[in-house]
């Protein structure tokens, strides 16, 4: 890994680890115990899994530590509210745009009277319902958008304005939400 405008190396003794952990019941306790530690800290759910852990591995120990003293933070804990509220709108409104989306265009299906009208008007419908969704979206967290940028959404298909959607959150910037160069 390394500075993104610099180039410069942070550290060889870097590690990084993909993890998928519904699926931490097939990883070996015995093929990498840290990082079968690590993984149960994730989704450890009560306060005797914790201590258990911390029990194991000084470095659990230390996490836990960590863990409880960010959790006492009265403004870490209105952050971390915000954000899980906000995602949970975000999913939501993405979920009833996709529904009134493909109910249009099951309307729309119907009125065509075509025997695939019905899917090209459902699948019509859900990508409008997305363009709709994401232009709101943008400009609640943007303002006024320039055409640029409407353009750019109306001309997405869905596995676009479904890339859109997924960086909206974490962009900084209208261009990053939009990836202007991609």
């Amino acid at each position: 890994m390394s500075e993104d405008t610099t180039r410069e190396r942070f550290s060889p003794d870097l590690e990084i680890h993909t993890l998928e952990l519904r699926k931490l019941h097939l990883l070996s306790r015995s093929d990498n115990p840290k990082l079968y530690r690590w993984s149960r800290f994730l989704v450890a759910n009560s306060d005797e899994e914790f201590e258990a852990l911390a029990q194991e591995d000084p470095d659990m120990a230390d996490a836990k530590h960590t863990l409880e003293e960010i959790s006492s933070d009265p403004d870490v804990r209105a952050r971390a509210y915000e954000r899980e509220t906000a995602l949970r709108a975000h999913y939501h409104t993405i979920a009833a745009e996709r529904e009134a989306g493909e109910a249009a265009g099951e309307v729309r299906g119907r009125v065509e009277g075509e025997a695939n009208g019905e899917i090209r008007g459902r699948v019509e419908g859900r990508v409008e319902g997305l363009r709709n969704t994401l232009l709101r979206q943008l400009a609640k967290r943007f303002g006024d958008l320039p055409d640029w940028a409407t353009g750019r959404v109306a001309h997405a298909d869905a596995a676009q304005l479904e890339s859109y959607f997924d960086e909206l959150l974490e962009a900084q910037s209208l261009e990053d939400a939009l990836k202007r160069n991609g």
